[in-house]
């Protein structure tokens, strides 16, 4: 152990850089020693390694314990963390007085409105609660807002955990979301078409609309054998349950004969329905479509003229 306070200063020098060489492993144990022999110049560097968890675990406690050290000596930044952290602490209280008495579709509904106003933390404490209360939808939720795009991020090791509490609740869009790190191979799991499709032919057969429509676009993918009769299948169904994109697709499959017989009045038909539903794609093909059809003898119907063959 060092004592001697000439040990201290060299102590706190080979600490300092350590530090700004990013070697947090041998900073924080230095910066911990000085400062548990006295040396107030270690302090605000060991609260802020506690507080950013930079060579060992984040810990709140002990950073105040030390920021306050530091502001007791007239440290400017260090007083300023302590009022911040202590108003972060009262504000969490706040934030876990107000929730704890609403139910689980009253928190779901303050942490969308909590999301929409840009406040993620109180959004994800609201959820947190609702998840611990049996909410499959807030465990869903909190995945979502817990994955990062970066597919090697450890953070989605836990966002896939968060899915996997709602998925074995039943909730069809968690399970939707594992059967895509199937497909993909993303968020640790190993990419497995099999189970990836079973998954999703299973969820759709629940009325799983995002499940249909994944497998209407797998079968047009790389990650299996091109089928378009089995991609039309699974779109049609989807156009069907109401997915605007599958049935813009439905409608180009009817129109190029393309896993189905050609079909002008069914193009038309979906496309219209598309188009209603926002489809540019879809709006830029019914004229030429219309056209074609009556030039072969058919009518313009209207949609609801035509009919689901």
């Amino acid at each position: 152990p060092v004592s001697d306070p000439v040990d201290l200063v060299a102590l706190l020098v080979k600490a300092n850089e350590y530090y700004s060489a990013e070697d947090y492993e041998n900073a924080f144990p230095a910066f911990k020693q000085v400062a548990e022999g006295g040396g107030s110049g270690a302090y605000v560097w060991l609260a802020y390694l506690y507080s950013a968890g930079l060579g060992t675990d984040m810990d709140p406690e002990q950073a105040l314990r030390w920021f306050r050290e530091a502001a007791a000596l007239g440290d400017s930044y260090a007083i300023d963390q302590v009022a911040q952290i202590t108003a972060a602490a009262e504000a969490v209280a706040a934030r876990a007085s107000t929730l704890a008495n609403l139910s689980v579709e009253d928190l779901l509904a303050l942490a969308a409105e909590k999301l929409a106003e840009g406040d993620r933390t109180f959004a994800q404490e609201a959820y947190q609660m609702a998840a611990d209360l049996g909410s499959p939808e807030a465990w869903y939720q909190l995945g979502v807002q817990t994955e990062d795009w970066e597919p090697q991020n450890p953070k989605n090791i836990k966002a896939l955990d968060y899915w996997q509490k709602s998925a074995d609740l039943g909730y069809l869009k968690a399970q939707v979301r594992l059967a895509k790190s199937y497909r993909n191979g993303d968020f640790g799991t190993a990419k497995d078409m099999d189970k990836a499709i079973a998954m999703l032919i299973k969820m759709s057969d629940q009325g799983s609309v995002e499940a249909t429509t994944e497998l209407g676009y797998l079968y047009v993918s790389e990650d299996v054998p091109m089928d378009h009769a089995e991609s039309f299948k699974w779109l049609k169904k989807a156009a069907e349950m109401g997915d605007v994109n599958a049935a813009s697709w439905t409608g180009y499959y009817y129109a190029a004969g393309q896993g189905t017989d050609r079909n002008l009045e069914q193009s038309l038909f979906w496309h219209r329905q598309a188009a209603e539903g926002g489809s540019e794609f879809s709006k830029g093909q019914i004229p030429e479509l219309e056209a074609e059809f009556a030039a072969a003898g058919g009518a313009s119907a209207a949609p609801d003229q035509a009919t689901k063959n």
